[in-house]
């Protein structure tokens, strides 16, 4: 399975037993018992999520929050197990009353209660639901970027915000969000955009948002991945001073760094991949991004997935308009898909051109394609890798109609019956299309706003049916 976004809930606890048979059970006496209770409160960090305690629900009872907008609730999230315990509801609309009450698996039930949730911070964005269908992205899970702020939000299908993590500033930023694979909260990393102060830290929080771990990455920029065995991955900017054109000059190459979650950079940090050992070094004075101060920009790593089938890492480069498939195990470069460092022959007349956000397909690779020489606007494209002939041909390319241009960003991500959810970077939108690549949903963010990498929750986490 390709490590990137989404994960499974459990689906226990179908159905409770019909209250007739319930009072037959209890010799007609009440479904509920007289010591069941619970309370809630909002979590102190994410003020439009409330914990749930409860008691007397009997030894090793299954336990659900039933809960909604009014008392036919709609929503039931398992809370646990147990005579008596906490859990998290997610979900909720902020400045919202909410409808609640806790349910077992053996019948009983408190009363309706209700809960405030809170307010949304002016500065956290909601998005504006421009088209609507039969979509099937549940939450999404993002970032907004503008040339103030960075901030984390997860959005349902109107486009509310139901969670959201507010950055410091300009100076601090995280464009790559994604759950964490155990269901239990999420990640990101904390970088400085331009890289001018080195604050990099992948932050783990729970979905009340408090701290589960932090792992400096120095260096780290863009993208990083989860692997499965408590470690990141992430790319890793590598200075070095070397000659070009002819004068000395700083140069901005790229690594795959490795470190284990919670992990010192002072003994635990591993170097998978370094640009300046697999690569010829083309940096150019002419033609430089300008998008660091302190050198020259030759790779700009701005995409990483990892394949824990096949321990392989995916690298794509902004600069160079290259893929690059690199073993986890040996650090060697298996392949380059376009650019001038290109192993693998495409077609004539085809090349890769601006991308981001490699992805691994059942045949290649799936990119998002910035702009190319014959297309400018974006789309999403995916290659089919030969690897046995180290050729590549161009497979299905989603370009709805020409209609949109990202210079900035962008990714793809697969969503259940072949849907796909495509986030359009600096065009503020985001975009699910159907098996037939028609398109189901769409939200925009205001004028000037970007869309970050973004990464779906299928539901609720937790819900139950």
């Amino acid at each position: 399975m390709a490590i990137r976004g989404g994960f499974e809930y459990p689906r226990g606890m179908r159905g409770l037993l019909p209250l007739g048979l319930l009072g037959l059970l209890a010799c007609d006496t009440a479904a509920s018992p007289v010591n069941l209770t619970a309370s809630a409160s909002l979590a102190e960090l994410q003020p439009a999520v409330f914990r749930v305690q409860w008691k007397g629900a009997g030894e090793g009872a299954s336990v659900v929050a039933e809960w909604g907008y009014d008392e036919d609730y709609g929503q039931r999230v398992a809370l646990g197990e147990g005579d008596e315990g906490e859990g998290i509801v997610l979900g909720a609309h902020p400045s919202a009353t909410v409808h609640w009450r806790v349910v077992t698996g053996e019948g009983a039930a408190t009363d309706d209660q209700t809960i405030e949730t809170g307010e949304l911070p002016v500065t956290i964005r909601s998005f504006e639901v421009t088209e609507s269908g039969d979509a099937l992205s549940g939450l999404v899970l993002t970032s907004t970027l503008d040339n103030q702020r960075a901030d984390a939000v997860m959005v349902d299908l109107t486009g509310t915000p139901v969670w959201w993590l507010a950055s410091d500033g300009p100076k601090q930023g995280f464009s790559d969000v994604r759950a964490a694979a155990d269901g239990k909260g999420v990640i990101y990393q904390v970088t400085d955009p331009k890289l001018e102060t080195d604050i990099g830290t992948i932050i783990e929080r729970d979905w009340a948002g408090e701290v589960r771990a932090e792992t400096p990455t120095p260096g780290g920029h863009h993208a990083f991945v989860e692997l499965p065995d408590d470690h990141y991955g992430y790319c890793m900017i590598d200075v070095r001073e070397t000659t070009v054109d002819g004068e000395l000059r700083m140069v901005v190459g790229d690594a795959i760094a490795e470190i284990p979650v919670g992990g010192d950079p002072a003994t635990d940090l591993h170097v998978i991949w370094d640009s300046w050992d697999a690569l010829p070094m083309r940096a150019a004075v002419a033609g430089d991004s300008g998008f660091y101060s302190f050198g020259l920009d030759w790779i700009h790593c701005n995409g990483l997935s990892y394949d824990a089938d096949t321990g392989k890492y995916l690298m794509s480069s902004y600069s160079l308009g290259s893929v690059f498939q690199v073993d986890r195990a040996t650090g060697a470069t298996d392949w380059v898909l376009g650019g001038e460092d290109a192993t693998l022959t495409l077609p004539e007349g085809l090349r890769v051109g601006t991308i981001h956000s490699p992805e691994r397909t059942a045949d290649g690779v799936r990119v998002f394609n910035n702009r190319n020489v014959d297309s400018p606007h974006s789309r999403v494209v995916t290659w089919k890798v030969d690897e046995a002939a180290s050729t590549a041909a161009e497979g299905e390319a989603i370009d709805l109609d020409g209609e949109y241009f990202s210079q900035i960003l962008g990714d793809a991500t697969d969503l259940p019956d072949d849907h796909l959810l495509i986030s359009w970077g600096s065009s503020g939108l985001l975009t699910e299309v159907d098996a037939e690549r028609n398109v189901v949903w769409e939200a925009s963010l205001p004028l000037g706003v970007i869309v970050g990498f973004s990464g779906v929750l299928p539901s609720i986490p937790g819900a139950v049916e």
